[in-house]
Formats: structure tokens, sequence, C-alpha cells
């Protein structure tokens, strides 16, 4: 059992929910200019 693979996943999903969050942000931000 090596720490690299379960701290790798968690690397992974917390840069995809960051990722996601950026996304909905820059979403939001441009509806938000928009109206």
């Amino acid at each position: 059992m090596s720490e690299q693979g379960p701290s790798e996943d968690l690397i992974k999903d917390a840069l995809t929910l960051l990722t996601k969050l950026r996304d909905t942000g820059k979403i939001r931000k441009g509806t938000n200019e928009v109206t």
C-alpha cells in the first residue's frame, strides 16, 4: 500500500471540483454581465 495512490486520487478529485467550480463561476459571471 503506497500513500501515492490515495493522495493522487484526492488531488485529482480536488482538481476536478476546482475546475467545475471555476467553470460555474465563469458561467455565473457571464450571466451576471449579460443580465
